[in-house]
């Protein structure tokens, strides 16, 4: 047993870590007699562990492209900031994304983007924008500030991105010795559940760096090593120097053999805790779902080492930051043990259970479920406890293979709405067709509570479809040269250069005169249709619908704005006008990458069903303008799907 009671600056841990056990709980006669001996202070041995760590289970959401990666090949020494996994072939921006954009405006831009944009558009921009390999931006780099890969690798850790961070951290040259990568690579380690890779890169660190985290980390890969007295050296240097982490002092000693400690300081833990609580043992606290960032609601949602409940609600926490990806997700439902009585009534039973609970009751049910009314029935129940709880997008990506097997048929036409607005809003517009064939024009006057202030199905479809029927824009690359590897100076006429800019104005001039994808006398429907709403709620609806459609292309005439126009104010909160400008000029330009950067400033991180069309309307305009235009409609989609919802 390592003596950490002995040293004077472990009994300082008392006093830190609010456990109330003293010592002399431990000495057992053997224990005792074991503690009686004295502790040889040695310097630390190998910081490998002791025995084998763990081996991980290749994530399905890294990247197909996490071999080798890509780099950027210039003459002369590669610059690590141009490298990447991705090119235009797989979901990449091109080597020119930068070109035009001054380095110090994407310094300032990229390490304040949303952690974890509340888009599904929103984070699949921002993970193919930080992956893409691109020549890097001119312009002499910023003093004291990360190098742009770092702030790349942060943001996929901030996004809690584990794959992609390691991916893109396999590929970083290793003469790289930048502090912040090198702590980055030891993070996504040991959050991985690769303690022998974190301790290596640790080993290499010693006597390189002074910074806390390496010490503290330090004192981990020794306890995993079995050098106690090493460990004890390094924690008590660490107290004495008035170094406050009462987390880390309770899981050393525990680590070290001490027996009974409770941790505190849990709330929020760093990937070094979540790590020493794996390897301690340790049950992981329910508050750290509330308080834990998404890369460390992922490890905690796969970890052995946390109760089911409070695995299963950072899952669902991880999925909708997109930390997590969804097959993950239904594989963690499926683990759960319920009893037949359970499954047989799981529509009453799901309503008694906790909200991830209760979804996983109702999936399992689904899936054993062959009858596609009763099938139907369920998944209908999922989505109604799912929006009441703010988990409907979650609970539409899990259920959609099950979603996928129900065939539209007439006596499933109550099912329609939910069926219908599910598969538009997630890309599935010929699916979600046959639904709103089948979807009642009238409203069931019989309903009652919420029911009965639904609109009919027909209504509560047609502004999907009528997003989703948009001509189609040209393939991604092609509308917006810039975005392909061709280079856009030197090779590219200078008229040329100006047709592309004029085409990229046109889209941002709104409306499209080339295209039309607006039926005025369907609107009007809709909107008599949807007066059962209310009149504030059908207003905001209808200039959302509106204003995506314009964005889109649509030609919307003067008749379906009349009725929202109001002489009032309102209170929105709103980016900066420069932010909103500099959009514009961007996309205009055809700077691909500056605009993203400014498109996801923009978002933020509000949800899709409350972007203010002021903000909304500019983003789709940017998107279309760089031939991102199938981004740019699906951003329209999600918005009105999470508005009803």
């Amino acid at each position: 047993m390592t003596r950490f009671c002995a040293s004077p600056g472990f009994r300082q841990v008392l006093a830190l870590v609010p456990v109330g056990v003293a010592c002399a709980i431990l000495l057992t006669p053997a224990v005792a007699a074991r503690a009686q001996a004295p502790v040889t202070l040695a310097p630390p041995r190998s910081l490998a562990p002791a025995r084998p760590a763990p081996a991980v289970t290749p994530d399905p959401a890294a990247p197909a492209s996490s071999g080798p990666g890509i780099v950027v090949d210039t003459l002369g020494e590669i610059d690590a900031n141009s490298v990447g996994v991705l090119d235009t072939a797989n979901g990449g921006f091109g080597v020119a994304m930068w070109r035009g954009t001054p380095r110090a405006l994407v310094e300032k831009l990229l390490p304040a983007l949303p952690a974890a944009p509340r888009t599904v558009v929103g984070r699949q921009l921002l993970h193919r924008l930080l992956l893409s390999a691109a020549e890097t931006p001119q312009g002499p780099a910023g003093k004291d500030v990360p190098s742009l890969v770092a702030m790349r690798v942060e943001r996929l850790l901030a996004q809690g991105d584990l794959p992609a961070a390691r991916s893109l951290l396999r590929i970083i040259p290793q003469r790289v010795e930048e502090e912040a990568l090198l702590r980055a690579r030891a993070e996504v380690a040991l959050l991985l559940n690769d303690n022998a890779g974190a301790c290596a890169i640790v080993l290499a660190r010693l006597g390189r760096s002074s910074a806390i985290f390496w010490r503290k980390a330090q004192v981990f890969c020794q306890l995993l090593a079995g050098d106690g007295a090493g460990a004890q050296i390094g924690a008590g240097l660490l107290l004495e120097q008035g170094v406050e982490d009462p987390g880390f002092y309770g899981l050393a000693r525990l680590l070290g053999n001490e027996k009974g400690i409770a941790v505190a300081g849990m709330e929020k833990p760093s990937p070094l805790h979540v790590a020493m609580m794996r390897a301690a043992r340790v049950q992981v606290p329910a508050l750290v779902v509330a308080e834990g960032d998404a890369a460390v609601l992922r490890a905690v949602a796969v970890s052995p080492n946390a109760d089911l409940e409070t695995r299963l609600e950072a899952a669902e926490r991880a999925e909708a930051r997109g930390a997590l990806d969804v097959d993950t997700l239904r594989q963690l439902y499926l683990s759960v043990n319920f009893t037949p009585d359970e499954l047989s009534g799981a529509l009453s039973a799901a309503e008694k259970l906790s909200g991830p609970l209760g979804r996983a009751l109702l999936y399992r049910a689904a899936r054993n479920q062959k009858v596609a009314s009763a099938q139907a029935e369920i998944v209908a129940r999922a989505f109604r406890l799912a929006r009441a709880q703010g988990r409907l997008g979650t609970a539409v990506r899990v259920f959609r293979a099950v979603l996928a097997g129900i065939e539209a048929s007439e006596d499933l036409a109550w099912f329609a709405a939910d069926a219908g607005a599910a598969l538009y809003a997630f890309g599935d517009s010929a699916t979600a067709a046959k639904w709103l064939a089948l979807a009642p024009t009238k409203r069931d006057s019989a309903a009652d509570g919420d029911a009965a202030r639904r609109p009919a199905a027909a209504a509560v479809l047609w502004p999907f479809a009528a997003l989703s029927a948009l001509p189609r824009p040209a393939p991604e690359g092609e509308a917006a040269a810039v975005s392909t590897d061709q280079p856009t100076g030197e090779g590219v006429t200078e008229s040329a250069a100006k047709d592309e800019e004029a085409v990229a104005v046109q889209v941002l001039a709104a409306p499209d005169a080339a295209a039309d994808g607006f039926d005025e006398k369907a609107y009007m429907d809709w909107w008599q249709a949807m007066d059962v709403i209310g009149g504030e709620a059908r207003a905001r609806r209808a200039t959302l619908i509106l204003s995506a459609l314009e964005a889109l292309g649509a030609r919307v005439g003067d008749a379906p704005w009349v009725p929202l126009i109001s002489t009032g104010a309102e209170a929105v909160t709103l980016p900066a006008a420069g932010t909103l400008a500099a959009l514009k000029r961007a996309a205009a330009a055809g700077r691909v990458g500056e605009t993203l950067l400014l498109a996801l400033t923009a978002l933020g991180d509000t949800a899709p069903g409350k972007l203010d069309t002021r903000v909304l309307v500019p983003v789709m305009r940017a998107l279309r303008a760089i031939g991102l235009g199938e981004a740019a409609r699906a951003l329209a989609l999600e918005a009105v799907f999470d508005h009803a919802g």
